[in-house]
């Protein structure tokens, strides 16, 4: 009999667990009904930077205290933005208001260098649409210095597995390593209690799904030789919370502000592993 109750007493708290998963799983689908509704009438808005391919020259502010006598003739710095609509612009009024635009206009500043920025993203990508979309054209360019990758936000949306996501982003970093030959910084995802577009309780229960997500990342970036971790969310995501102005018009994606904003978090840790490559020391004067 006392064994009994100890077999009673260890499978207990893991029943617990097992139904607390279904009620959370219940109520995660319950409310995703009623929000893809609100979601559906929120404003579609464009991909901005979707197929940009655009050469910022060398600017001055910020910049270090190198000297080019020709800078016009310098061969530009290769950055490649991949993953979802952080990087492709959504919410963004034009190209060079995006994400990707802002982080090149920032580091040519930085680094008085100039930087060649193309964007592989697409909206809505997840991980392995990431990979099997997107990772594969990276073989295809000429030359590429860094790879800046924002993934995650949909898979924590759409519920992906833990392990499943682990294991596309683990590849997607390794395999871009192998194509490129360049570093990979991930950006985590963003501060998903600033959607104004999904109410409560479910943008509560996607945050927490996507806390996992995130803290993944920063587990691959220790693992994997050549890849960094940014943690935007860190940075940035009390900022998101607390302004409207951040966020665009359908509630979900950044604003032009916000974009800025997600870029000047970001830029500091491609000013570093850039200039790298042209021998510079990081300024960090930003």
């Amino acid at each position: 009999m006392p064994r009994g109750r100890l077999v009673i007493a260890r499978t207990w708290p893991s029943a617990l667990a097992r139904l607390a998963a279904v009620a959370v799983s219940a109520a995660a689908a319950t409310c995703a009904v009623v929000e893809t509704v609100r979601i559906q009438r929120a404003p579609r808005l464009p991909e901005s930077a979707r197929g940009l391919d655009m050469v910022v020259p060398p600017g001055r502010a910020g910049a270090s205290d190198h000297d080019f006598d020709d800078p016009g003739a310098l061969e530009p710095l290769s950055l490649v933005a991949i993953g979802d609509s952080v990087v492709s612009g959504v919410g963004c009024s034009a190209p060079e208001r995006s994400v990707p635009a802002v982080l090149a206009t920032l580091v040519a500043q930085r680094l008085n260098h100039p930087v060649r920025v193309r964007c592989l993203g697409r909206t809505g990508a997840r991980a392995e649409e990431v990979r099997a979309e997107q990772g594969p054209r990276l073989a295809e360019l000429d030359h590429v210095d860094l790879v800046v990758a924002s993934v995650g936000a949909n898979d924590a949306a759409h519920l992906t597995p833990p392990g499943r996501f682990t294991r596309a982003l683990r590849a997607l970093c390794a395999e871009a390593r192998a194509a490129t030959g360049a570093p990979v910084l991930l950006t985590g995802v963003p501060e998903f209690r600033s959607a104004r577009a999904v109410g409560w309780p479910l943008r509560l229960l996607v945050w927490l799904v996507g806390w996992p997500v995130h803290e993944r990342q920063r587990r691959i970036a220790t693992e994997l030789d050549g890849v960094g971790f940014i943690d935007v969310l860190a940075e940035v995501g009390p900022e998101f919370r607390r302004d409207p102005q951040l966020m665009a018009e359908d509630g979900y994606h950044p604003s032009d502000r916000g974009a800025a904003r997600l870029a000047e978090a970001i830029a500091p840790s491609l000013v570093s592993l850039m200039g790298e490559d042209i021998g510079l020391a990081e300024p960090r004067t930003a």
